[in-house]
């Protein structure tokens, strides 16, 4: 069965903060965040790692997403190759 994770980061002008739940960072526990729910104003990047886990406990067939309002850059493309190399 598919899993999602999602981590979210939003901030204005001060360092930001990241509204992803610790005790939800765990393989198998599913966490969807709502942009929804993010203050007008704020700038936001949702990643959102999908994955599945074997029986034996391994993680396989791994893809993700990114969703921001910020425009396309430098930082958004420095992710993305992040992503593609490790998950």
């Amino acid at each position: 069965m598919p899993q999602r994770l999602d981590l979210l980061y939003v901030w204005e002008r001060d360092p930001g903060v990241l509204l992803t739940p610790r005790s939800k960072l765990k393989f198998g526990e599913q966490f969807h965040a709502n942009i929804r729910e993010i203050p007008e104003g704020k700038n936001y990047l949702l990643v959102s790692l999908f994955y599945e886990i074997d029986k034996s406990g391994r993680i396989s067939n791994r893809s993700f997403s990114i969703n921001t309002n910020l425009a396309k850059g430098p930082l958004i493309d420095e992710l993305r190759k992040l992503l593609d190399n490790y998950w």
